[in-house]
């Protein structure tokens, strides 16, 4: 799998307002695919993988189903917004990683408030489940959250950054830029209660830990 760089300046751009969600009364139905590796994440209908994502100063992003549209300027960025909150959306890699032959896809979501920039960027490990009966060829694959890897700050003002993440079989290799400190590289390891880093975070171990 190739190694993709995430700058600050591209995050913050998609995460610009964008048209809202459908409503909630009235929610669009989850995007299915009969291709995984073709799936659409930035023009996807998902359901965000936390109830409560609590950001930096305190406040907290819902959860519920998004309905991404591709970023004019950055069409492989999905993004909406809903109320306070702009969301966004990203494929940064594709391919097994906790096997070889595994459907699966290390996918970046973000949420950000719109009216002082502070957010977060959290990275996934999804796979592909089939929707259909085992020998059946009626039915459809959608994509559900394996575990979470890690996190970095989206805000205008970011402490730690994720600028790289690479997949390959068993890990994934993440490289954080601590905002006068440098660039720390970790891998993670993936075991029986999930994803593992060979050491935590230095300054900010708090972005290991998934929102609920």
């Amino acid at each position: 799998m190739v190694a993709l760089l995430a700058v600050l300046a591209g995050a913050l751009a998609v995460l610009a307002p964008s048209p809202a969600a459908a409503a909630e009364d009235d929610p669009p139905p989850l995007t299915i695919t009969r291709y995984p590796d073709k799936f659409p994440w930035a023009d996807a209908v998902i359901d965000l993988p936390w109830t409560g994502a609590v950001l930096k100063d305190g406040t907290v992003c819902p959860g519920g189903r998004i309905d991404f549209t591709p970023n004019p300027d950055y069409p492989s960025f999905g993004r909406a917004t809903v109320g306070n909150f702009n969301y966004s959306i990203r494929l940064e890699e594709s391919g097994g990683v906790t096997t070889a032959n595994a459907r699966e896809a290390i996918v970046q979501l973000s949420c950000q408030r719109s009216d002082n920039y502070i957010g977060t960027n959290f990275h996934y490990l999804y796979y592909f489940k089939w929707s259909g009966s085992k020998n059946s060829s009626k039915g459809a694959y959608y994509p559900v959250v394996r575990d979470f890897i890690t996190s970095g700050d989206a805000s205008s003002s970011s402490t730690h950054l994720v600028t790289f993440i690479d997949g390959r079989v068993g890990a994934i290799d993440v490289r954080h830029f601590l905002y006068q400190r440098g660039s720390w590289l970790r891998t993670f390891t993936w075991t029986a209660d999930g994803f593992v880093a060979n050491v935590p975070l230095p300054f900010y171990p708090e972005a290991d830990t998934p929102p609920v």
